[in-house]
């Protein structure tokens, strides 16, 4: 587990995507987060920002602002086996909330939703109230203060290292 910081001015607060690449060690579902703020002062849904992908039910959980719908964009009929690579993206805010497995829309919802900021500490593999983080290796993890729209996020999903380009090398690209 990776506790990146605290939860007081740099988390998006409005609108917010991320985008990873991660790998299973094994297709166990645990109950365990993927990342997320961990609710060290107990009960503040609100400030969520985290998934489970999965939890140990099998379901993917997005929360953002919350722990129910609308804040929270919950996703059943997934598979996870080992060692295959995933890239997801993640969407909320004034388009609702949305998850892209692969390059695929898995889920979303058109409710604006947003979440308050508080002290609590947002982490890789642990958060949303668990400390428990599954087994898996992270490949690429980036948090954006703007939601993606869906050519974006297919776009990313397509090739993850583009936003490590120049603008004059995807000018000149064939």
């Amino acid at each position: 587990n990776a506790t990146i910081g605290t939860d007081v001015n740099w988390l998006p607060t409005d609108q917010v995507t991320v985008c990873l690449v991660r790998s299973k060690a094994d297709a166990t579902q645990r109950q365990s987060a993927t990342f997320g703020v961990y609710d060290t002062a107990g009960g503040a849904a609100a400030r969520r920002l985290g998934a489970h992908l999965p939890w140990d039910d099998g379901n993917i959980y997005w929360d953002f602002g919350g722990a129910t719908s609308p804040n929270r964009l919950t996703i059943s009929g997934q598979s996870f086996s080992a060692l295959l690579i995933d890239r997801f993206v993640l969407t909320a805010g004034p388009a609702g909330s949305a998850v892209y497995r692969n390059g695929v829309l898995i889920g979303s919802q058109s409710t604006a939703i947003s979440r308050s900021s508080g002290g609590d500490y947002f982490s890789l593999n642990s958060g949303n109230t668990t400390s428990a983080g599954d087994l898996q290796a992270f490949n690429y993890f980036a948090m954006h203060n703007r939601q993606f729209t869906a050519a974006e996020a297919i776009s990313w999903s397509q090739n993850p290292w583009q936003l490590f380009k120049s603008r004059r090398d995807l000018v000149n690209s064939p």
